[in-house]
């Protein structure tokens, strides 16, 4: 039988085909392995982007919340290391700028209109160069029910995440240190900012403290919203 011959084109040809089978089922791969780390709530970088794949907030009913939230009283003595949660430091990428989580909080905010921001925990007009960033259930809140163990790809992700904070006056927001709701509560949208707290819990799988639960039940009312609505 005669020996089949390939000339130096068809074996070229066969080598396109097969490094563009490899760079397929190599993007492939990709995607899966980016899939799986993001459903187990693994931050693997730009994360923080405006575009990213996120899962959404669980928002339910308040009875389905309370039905869901894990109640535990709080590891007082957890070692809190604000860094762990808070580093590296990264800018949010949004309309082709940098902004800090700050910022991007106050401009994306449906709290800001028309060029003006409304405090959501007091009523009043707020500037940028007033705010913070708060943190609903607070940094170490969180590493004092459950948050210490948590590896430091969730903490970041909790710590950056623009939808577990909102903007609000720096001094209110000092005022409000650590606190959970059963020893502060906003002057305005309480039950906006006792649904939130629920929302933000049971997304992150943060058990509250029992007097907590408790305070959140009585205010939270029976068609609250999100008090950090973003875009």
């Amino acid at each position: 039988m005669a020996r089949q011959r390939y000339s130096g084109q068809g074996y070229r040809g066969y080598s396109r085909v097969n490094k563009k089978m490899e760079k397929m089922v190599a993007t492939l791969v990709i995607v899966a392995t980016v899939f799986v780390l993001n459903q187990m709530g693994i931050d693997i970088g730009g994360s923080g982007s405006s575009g990213s794949k996120v899962k959404p907030l669980k928002e339910k009913s308040v009875e389905q919340l309370l039905d869901e939230v894990k109640v535990a009283s709080p590891d007082e003595y957890a070692d809190y290391d604000r860094n762990s949660y808070t580093e590296p430091y990264k800018k949010i990428e949004y309309k082709g700028r940098k902004y800090s989580l700050r910022k991007f909080a106050f401009v994306t905010s449906k709290h800001y209109k028309d060029g003006d921001y409304t405090d959501p925990y007091t009523g009043d007009e707020l500037s940028l160069d007033d705010s913070n960033f708060d943190h609903i259930i607070p940094l170490n809140y969180v590493n004092k029910h459950g948050g210490a163990k948590w590896s430091h790809s969730k903490k970041h992700q909790y710590a950056t995440d623009v939808r577990v904070g909102v903007d609000v006056d720096g001094a209110v927001n000092r005022d409000k240190s650590d606190k959970g709701p059963s020893d502060w509560l906003p002057e305005t949208n309480v039950d906006d900012y006792c649904y939130t707290w629920l929302v933000i819990a049971v997304s992150y799988d943060i058990p509250l403290s029992p007097e907590d639960v408790k305070v959140i039940r009585d205010h939270v009312g029976s068609s609250p919203k999100l008090i950090n609505p973003y875009n």
